[in-house]
């Protein structure tokens, strides 16, 4: 958890304090929103990382995506804040966590709490990112955990995202947590179908290899919730 608060210069300029324990989330953080430098994300004004203290833009009206209930109009925003964020990316310097390091993750994962109940699903997310690997897309820094609530509105029909992970990974990686978010009330199989729909034109990217990126990243999402004590729904199986 970080600690969040408005900031006010003495000239009246706003901005974000956002400060916590300085681990290698919070450090990534910091990379990334400095390679990205204003593109497509908030912008880092100043930082201290040894201390975890960041000075961030203040995104103004700063209203997230969900607030859009068009699902075809908040996708097409989402995939177009993507594709701005690809345009703008090179290669980064600091050493960004991996797809593969989530991969060997799951596996890991899986040797310490793995059982019976959920061999089928760690089989399903094995296969599913072997087959992801066996024809590689280029790799790029991608948020990581890119959502409704981590895209907010900055004004003139333009949006801007908050809160990298930080991954080096293609596309694909980068579509999952916006499928997966945002579903309370609605009609799962319906709404996550219009989403995939929607990114696989606008990006460009085979809807199976989306649904390949799903299976994974929804499993391994499961085993992070195991090792961080959390009860495993039905839902979430």
């Amino acid at each position: 958890y970080n600690f969040v608060a408005p900031v006010i210069f003495e000239d009246g300029s706003k901005a974000i304090l956002k400060s916590g324990i300085p681990d290698q989330g919070l450090l990534s953080e910091i990379a990334a929103l400095k390679h990205f430098n204003g593109n497509g994300f908030c912008k880092l004004w100043d930082a201290e990382p040894e201390k975890g203290i960041m000075i961030l833009e203040c995104i103004e009206p700063g209203e997230p995506l969900n607030i859009i209930r068009d699902e075809m109009a908040s996708t097409k925003i989402a995939a177009r804040l993507i594709r701005d964020i690809q345009m703008a990316n090179s290669a980064p310097n600091h050493p960004f966590q991996t797809a593969d390091d989530w991969y060997d993750d799951l596996v890991e994962l899986h040797q310490r709490f793995g059982d019976r109940s959920l061999q089928p699903l760690y089989h399903y997310a094995l296969i599913a990112y072997q087959s992801i690997k066996g024809s590689q897309q280029e790799q790029r820094l991608m948020h990581g955990d890119l959502h409704h609530e981590n895209i907010l509105s900055a004004g003139n029909d333009t949006w801007k995202a908050i809160d990298p992970k930080g991954i080096i990974a293609e596309t694909g990686c980068e579509l999952i947590p916006f499928l997966m978010n945002d579903l309370d009330g609605k009609d799962i199989t319906t709404t996550i179908s219009i989403r995939i729909n929607v990114f696989s034109k606008e990006l460009e990217i085979d809807k199976a290899r989306i649904i390949r990126w799903g299976t994974f990243r929804s499993v391994l999402s499961v085993y992070w919730k195991i090792e961080d004590g959390m009860p495993i729904t039905q839902e979430d199986l």
